[in-house]
């Protein structure tokens, strides 16, 4: 858990999330320690983490070039730990729960909505339905499907 509650204060303090940290993460903690969670869980969302550190340099060099207002890294980073915050194996809509769960919190925290919307965006094409435009949703796609390969 220790490394799960780091990384999210250090993308908190980043995105400039306002209110208690602790409050939303003992949210998303309380989701991902479910008991019947055997894949969508903590150690999903550090590994994930991982790979993303792994090509934050690469994201950087996206967002100089297409001179993007928000960082992407912050974007696909705040899309992992909401991606699979709403499971239930049984309901096919477990990605737009996540999405407006995030929403939500984010909007309560006043992060900046260009970034909110770009997370929405990835967790929304983590259903796996339509292929993605947006390179940034692709890089999350390749993170999250990783482990899978």
């Amino acid at each position: 858990m220790n490394d799960f509650y780091l990384r999210w204060l250090s993308l908190w303090q980043r995105i400039g999330g306002k209110g208690c940290p602790d409050y939303t993460f003992a949210r998303l903690y309380a989701h991902y320690a479910e008991c019947f969670r055997k894949y969508h869980n903590c150690r999903h969302i550090i590994y994930c983490n991982d790979r993303l550190d792994e090509i934050r340099s690469i994201l950087q060099d996206l967002d100089k070039k297409y001179n993007r207002v928000v960082s992407s890294e912050d974007v696909i980073r705040l899309a992992l730990y909401y991606h699979d915050v709403c499971y239930d194996p049984k309901r096919s809509d477990n990605e737009e729960r996540s999405a407006v769960l995030m929403r939500g919190e984010m909007s309560f925290s006043r992060v900046s909505n260009l970034l909110v919307e770009g997370s929405v965006e990835c967790i929304l094409h983590s259903n796996h339905v339509k292929i993605p435009t947006n390179p940034v949703v692709w890089y999350m796609l390749d993170i999250v499907l990783l482990p899978l390969a």
